[in-house]
């Protein structure tokens, strides 16, 4: 027995000692035991019983995930322009409408009495003038509502034909002949002074009767103007009495007529009997197709997000199938609170499967690789921030393995991208990787169950003793 002393207690020492006391008597007692001990000792170590699978090359798409809100292209809340008191509802709540169709009715009565007023008057001023309601009409159409129309020869020629015109013209020209009579007779000194001089008035009084008249005329076609236009007014008013659904100026893409267009009902607000007044809200009505998804991206992401780029988003309802949009719209300006800037996508709903207000979750596509390496998700390693794989190594024909560290891309279902550091052609380990290290001997378990070793059992050296 060797006693060794340590100045960290006897204790200790007095384990080492015993550990050394007990190695001598094995190789001294039992030498045959100690002989085997040391061949197992030198012998090699197992390989360890590994799987395999080959690294892939395909295309991937590196994507952004967000979750937004799907919006109708156009969402708007129908109001009264009229006041009045509601006679019908033409529809409800779910009810899909064309542009153009009614959807309230309001009491008319007093709006088309409105109408046959302005219509008797303008009536009243075509008579002063001698012309009919559609000749009335061609003017304005031709003329619009303007002096231009006062300047024109025909209308010229229709104020000289009034009955007020027409007599003050012959009053005039009656005049002109008493005053030509008037002067032959003062060139003989047939006639007196005062009868020149009486004749030369009622001259000018005839000018000036003939302009009163055309100008009275003239303030006839102004007032028949003035009527035209309150008739136009009312007869507006009476047709705003029944309140349509909008005609919108610029269809959203995908529809190619205004007759393919189609709002729903998303709220009603008026019942019959209730009165209204202008402005008051009568309808929502929501576009379903296309729509709008809006979400926000991180700041980090700016660069990558452009327009056109694809969309694929998924909602609860339908939580198997993928839907597709792209991106229309990006909000320059960023968050200062969230850090996040606005994305619009354009989704298509043409069979209105989606629903406006629903949440999504989002993929935005912004890049596709069409020749990327992937192997599957279970061969790579993480640990202590080092991601890497192990690799057969093809000088020892796959009996060894190589540590390679990898950067990890984008996971496409069990599978996932390395981005470098792995070479062409390579095998890698999906199995076992917690027993490896750099160098270390295996075989991949196919081998084993070929050669009728079972599987899960470790392959041994033909030299080590296996009894």
């Amino acid at each position: 027995m060797i006693a060794i002393v340590s100045r960290r207690g006897r204790g200790i020492s007095a384990q080492v000692a015993s550990l050394l006391g007990i190695m001598g008597f094995l190789g001294s007692g039992c030498g045959e035991v100690g002989d085997q001990s040391l061949e197992g000792a030198t012998a090699e170590v197992a390989p360890i019983v590994v799987t395999t699978a080959p690294a892939v090359r395909q295309s991937v798409e590196r994507s952004i995930e967000v979750v937004g809100t799907l919006l109708g292209w156009e969402e708007v809340t129908i109001g009264s322009k009229q006041t009045g008191r509601v006679i019908a509802v033409k529809h409800d709540v779910g009810d899909r409408v064309n542009p153009g169709d009614p959807l309230v009715e309001l009491d008319p009565v007093d709006a088309r009495f409105a109408v046959e007023e302005s219509r008797s008057r303008l009536l009243g001023e075509l008579v002063k003038l001698g012309i009919s309601s559609d000749v009335a009409d061609r003017f304005t159409s031709q003329y619009g509502i303007s002096e231009a129309i006062l300047e024109n020869d025909e209308v010229i020629q229709i104020i000289r034909n009034t009955p007020p015109v027409k007599q003050a013209q012959a009053t005039l020209e009656l005049a002109e002949i008493r005053l030509n009579r008037q002067r032959q007779l003062a060139s003989r000194s047939a006639g007196t002074v005062q009868e020149l001089q009486d004749a030369e008035s009622e001259v000018r009084v005839a000018e000036a009767a003939l302009d009163n008249a055309i100008l009275t005329a003239r303030t006839v076609i102004a007032n028949a103007l003035s009527t035209y236009v309150a008739m136009e007014q009312a007869t507006e008013v009476l047709r705003e009495m029944t309140i349509e659904a909008p005609r919108p100026s610029v269809l959203p893409p995908g529809v190619e007529t205004i007759e393919a267009l189609q709002y729903a009902i998303s709220q009603r607000y008026v019942a019959e009997g209730q009165f209204l007044r202008p402005g008051d809200p009568v309808y929502d009505l929501v576009l379903e197709h296309p729509l709008r998804l809006r979400a926000n991206v991180p700041e980090r992401f700016g660069a990558r997000v452009s327009e056109g780029q694809a969309v694929e988003l998924r909602v609860a309802s339908y939580p198997d199938t993928t839907f597709r949009g792209t991106i229309s719209r990006i909000n320059p300006r960023i968050d200062p609170v969230s850090r996040t800037f606005e994305v619009e996508a354009e989704v298509a709903n043409e069979e209105l499967i989606l629903r406006p207000g629903s949440f999504a979750k989002a993929r935005i596509v912004t890049q596709r690789e069409d020749d990327a390496t992937l192997v599957p998700i279970e061969a790579v390693v993480r640990f202590a921030g080092v991601v890497k794989l192990f690799v057969l190594d093809p000088e020892s024909e796959g009996e060894r393995v190589n540590e390679v560290q990898v950067r990890t891309g984008v996971q496409s279902g069990e599978m996932i991208e390395i981005l470098g550091g792995l070479p062409e052609g390579a095998v890698v380990i999906t199995s076992g990787q917690t027993r490896l290290a750099d160098g270390s001997a295996v075989v991949p378990r196919e081998d084993l169950n070929s050669e009728g070793t079972e599987e899960g059992e470790t392959a041994l050296p033909e030299s080590q003793d296996t009894r």
